[in-house]
C-alpha cells in the first residue's frame, strides 16, 4: 500500500492519541546478511560505549529487535556520516517491521549528502564569473525520515504493536556509517499564535536596530544536492546587477525543484530580540502553481505554519516577508550565529498528485477492460454495449470527473492566477463527460480516452517539481524600504538590454570562455569543437585551464557546434565546414 492509505488508518484507529516512549536500537546486538557485528562496530573517538556501525557495500541488510513497552506511531531518526566514495549519489536505503515493508515509500529512505562551496566565484577571461568549486561536507548529521519525493511535509509514521519487534535496513545505494536510530514519539507542532504568546510572556522585545541583509548567493552554509547552486538573472532587480558579463547573482532556480532538496543560509544578529524575516524570491513555477518550502530555523521548524510555508507564484520578483494574511511572523532570536533551512516540499499540490495517480490507475483499468472486449482499435460503428459489458466504467469515469472537480477547486483557492495544469484538467474532465454523454459513440471516442490517460500523466508529473529562486534575505523590524527596488522599471530594463547588445559585437558566442584566454601567445593552442550544451562545455574548459594546460603548456580553445553535426550521414563534412 501507499502510505496515505496506511495514514488513513492510523487516524481511523486513533493510533496517534497514544502516549509512547522513545526507543534507541542497541548497535551491540545488530545481526547482519554476513559476518559478525565486530566487524562493523567502531567506537566513536575512542568511547568504547558509544559505537557506530561502518557499513560497505556487500552487507545485504542490518536488522536489530526491539521490545516495544507501548502501542503507538512512532518516527524514525537517524544519525549518519556519508562515506566519500566514486559517486555523488545519495545513500539510500528500505526500512522493513518484521519482515515486510510497512508501506510503499519506505522501500526508499534518503541520507542526504552535504555540500559546500569551497571558494567564491572566479571570473573568466570575458569577465563571466565562474561556478565555484563544490566538495562534500563529511560530517555526522541527523535526520528524521521522509518520503523520498516529499509528498508528505511530516515525517513518515510507523505503527509498532506491544510486544517484540525486528527492525531491519536493506542496502539499496552507497556505503554509510550509522551512528544513534532513534525511534521516537510522533513529533507535534504548536501553532505560530502559540509560539509568539510564549516570548511574550517572556517580556522579549523586538529588535529595533538596523536591518540585517545578505545575499542568498554568499551564505550558503550547505546543500543536500550538488545540483543546487547559484544562477544568474538578467533582470536589473537582482542584487548584484547581472550587466553584461554573467553575475551569479541568485541562488536555487530551476534545479532546486525536487522534493527534498534543501539549502541552509548562516546568518549573525547583533541582540537578542523579536525579528521579521524577509526573503526576496522569484517563484515562476508552473505559470501559476505555489511552490512550498519546509523553513527551519536553527535545525528546527519553530511553529505548524512553516512545515509548509508556500510562496505565490509572480512572474517578477516579490518580497516575501514571512508572516499568514493576518500577521508577519517575529522570530526570536539570540545574539549570534543562526541558520535558516529551507526545503521544497509538495504541500497540497502533493495532494492533488497522489489523487492524479489513483485516478491515471483507474483509468488504466477501465482501458485495459475495453481493449479486452473490443480490441485497441475499435470499430466506431459498431456497438459493444460498454456500459452492460464493462459496469464499473461509467461509476469509475463519474468519480474521475468528480474528483477532477475537487483538484480544480483546490487550485482556485491556492493559485494567484490559472495555472497551466488547471487549463488541462479542466479539458481532461470535458473529454472525459462528452465520452459517457452518447453511449453509441463510446466505440469512436475511445481515443479520446487515451489522450486523457496521456494528459494526466502529463499533468503528475508537472506537479512532482516546484522551482523557486532566491536573491537576498532581511532580517529586522519590517518597513517600507523593504518594499522598494524588488521590481525593475521600464528604463532600467532598456539600459540592460543596451549593455548586453553592445557587448554582443565583440564577444564570440561560438568559443568558449575559461580562465585562460586562447589568444594568449604564452600557449600553444589547441582547438576543439564540441556537440554539447554550453555549461558542459565551460566545465570542460575550466577543468582543462586548472590542470591540463599548466603542465602542458597547451591552451584549449573550446567551440560549440550543434550536436546534429556529428551524425554520421553528413556529419563530418559539416564539422569541417564550421570549424
Amino acid at each position: 500500500p501507499r502510505y496515505y492509505e496506511i495514514y488513513e488508518q492510523y487516524l481511523e484507529q486513533g493510533l496517534f492519541r497514544l502516549p509512547v516512549n522513545a526507543l534507541l536500537l542497541d548497535h551491540t546486538q545488530v545481526r547482519m546478511s554476513k559476518g559478525s557485528n565486530e566487524d562493523i562496530l567502531i567506537n566513536r573517538e575512542g568511547n568504547a560505549e558509544s559505537q557506530y556501525i561502518y557499513w560497505e557495500e556487500g552487507i545485504e541488510w542490518l536488522e536489530w529487535d526491539i521490545e516495544v513497552e507501548t502501542e503507538g506511531l512512532y518516527e524514525i531518526e537517524i544519525e549518519y556520516m556519508a562515506v566519500t566514495g566514486k559517486t555523488r549519489r545519495d545513500i539510500e536505503r528500505s526500512l522493513y517491521i518484521d519482515g515486510e515493508i510497512p508501506y510503499k515509500e519506505s522501500e526508499n529512505i534518503v541520507l542526504f549528502r552535504l555540500w559546500h562551496e569551497t571558494e567564491k566565484p572566479k571570473v573568466n577571461h570575458v569577465g563571466d564569473e565562474v561556478w565555484p568549486k563544490q566538495e562534500e561536507l563529511v560530517r555526522w548529521n541527523r535526520i528524521a525520515v521522509y518520503d523520498k519525493v516529499a509528498v508528505y511535509p511530516e515525517p513518515l509514521k510507523f505503527h509498532l504493536t506491544k510486544g517484540s519487534h525486528t527492525i531491519r535496513l536493506s542496502y539499496v545505494a552507497e556505503p554509510v556509517m550509522l551512528g544513534e536510530i532513534k525511534l521516537r514519539p510522533v513529533k507535534t507542532y504548536g501553532n505560530y499564535a502559540e509560539y509568539i504568546q510564549k516570548y511574550i510572556n517572556e517580556d522579549a522585545k523586538n529588535y529595533n536596530g538596523s536591518d540585517i541583509r545578505f545575499e542568498a548567493e554568499d551564505h550558503v552554509a550547505e546543500k543536500n544536492n550538488p545540483a543546487v547552486r547559484r544562477e544568474s538573472d538578467p533582470d536589473p532587480a537582482a542584487s548584484p546587477i547581472s550587466r553584461g558579463a554573467r553575475t551569479l547573482n541568485v541562488y536555487g532556480g530551476w534545479r532546486w525543484r525536487e522534493g527534498n532538496q534543501s539549502i541552509t543560509w548562516e546568518f549573525e544578529v547583533p541582540e537578542d530580540g523579536l525579528y521579521n524575516i524577509g526573503i526576496k524570491v522569484l517563484q515562476t513555477n508552473g505559470k501559476g502553481l505555489p511552490a512550498y518550502r519546509r523553513i527551519e530555523i536553527d535545525g528546527e521548524v519553530p511553529f505548524y505554519e512553516l512545515n509548509n510555508y508556500r510562496f505565490s507564484y509572480n512572474n517578477k520578483w516579490q518580497m516575501e516577508v514571512l508572516g499568514d494574511k493576518d500577521n508577519d511572523y517575529m522570530f526570536f532570536l539570540t545574539r549570534g550565529t543562526h541558520t535558516i533551512t529551507m526545503t521544497v516540499t509538495m504541500g497540497r499540490i502533493g495532494e492533488i498528485s497522489l489523487a492524479i495517480e489513483k485516478d491515471a490507475l483507474l483509468l488504466s483499468g477501465i482501458l485495459r477492460h475495453i481493449f479486452m472486449l473490443a480490441g485497441s482499435e475499435p470499430d466506431p460503428n459498431f456497438n459493444y454495449e460498454f456500459e452492460k459489458n464493462i459496469p464499473d466504467m461509467v461509476p469509475g469515469i463519474q468519480k474521475i470527473i468528480s474528483n477532477i472537480q475537487d483538484y480544480l477547486q483546490t487550485l482556485d483557492e491556492i493559485c494567484t492566477r490559472v495555472p497551466e495544469v488547471y487549463n488541462l484538467l479542466s479539458m481532461v474532465r470535458n473529454n472525459l463527460t462528452e465520452f459517457i454523454s452518447d453511449r453509441y459513440k463510446m466505440a469512436a471516442r475511445v481515443n479520446d480516452l487515451r489522450s486523457v490517460q496521456d494528459t494526466l500523466t502529463t499533468v503528475y508529473l508537472d506537479l512532482k517539481y516546484s522551482f523557486m529562486a532566491v536573491d537576498y534575505f532581511i532580517i529586522g523590524k519590517r518597513d517600507n524600504q523593504w518594499m522598494k527596488g524588488i521590481k525593475s522599471n521600464m528604463f532600467q530594463q532598456t539600459y540592460t538590454t543596451l549593455c548586453n547588445f553592445i557587448r554582443s559585437f565583440y564577444v564570440d558566442y561560438n568559443a568558449v570562455s575559461g580562465m585562460i584566454d586562447a589568444q594568449n601567445k604564452e600557449y600553444q593552442v589547441l582547438n576543439i569543437w564540441i556537440g554539447m550544451g554550453m555549461e558542459w562545455a565551460e566545465i570542460l574548459k575550466n577543468l582543462a585551464d586548472e590542470l591540463f594546460t599548466p603542465e602542458t603548456g597547451i591552451v584549449l580553445n573550446v567551440n560549440l557546434v550543434p550536436p546534429s553535426t556529428f551524425q554520421t550521414q553528413s556529419g563530418g563534412v559539416n564539422v569541417l565546414l564550421l570549424a
